[in-house]
């Protein structure tokens, strides 16, 4: 093997590993599912933090006009891995959009806005 390709793979081996296990490096939002009386989400968490800050925000869709009906931020724990919380609230029949944020101090870490149909 030449001295230059020989390079090029020390160099291609790092880049390879970390778009490989770059999909494992992030928290993000799962699923999310509506239950009467509570809605339910998932979070994979890329890293053990105690200081996260969960802020949910559903928004009532109706006649091509969204009301907001619902905003809470809570301290949550997120662990490495899935991690699963519960929102109570009540929501009638129809459709929403749910806004869903995750911080860390002042660091956006997660944010994903999901229809929801109840």
């Amino acid at each position: 093997m030449s001295r230059s390709r020989a390079s090029l793979l020390i160099l291609l081996i790092p880049v390879i590993l970390l778009t490989v296990l770059s999909g494992c490096m992030t928290t993000e939002f799962g699923t999310i599912s509506y239950t009467p009386g509570a809605l339910h989400l998932n979070v994979s968490g890329a890293e053990n933090r105690t200081d996260a800050v969960l802020q949910v925000t559903v928004y009532a869709l109706q006649d091509l006009q969204q009301q907001e009906i619902y905003k809470q931020a809570d301290y949550i724990s997120v662990k490495k891995g899935e991690n699963s919380y519960t929102e109570s609230m009540t929501l009638d029949p129809g459709s929403y959009r749910v806004y869903l944020y995750l911080t860390y101090g002042n660091e956006r870490k997660a944010a994903v806005i999901r229809d929801l149909k109840v």
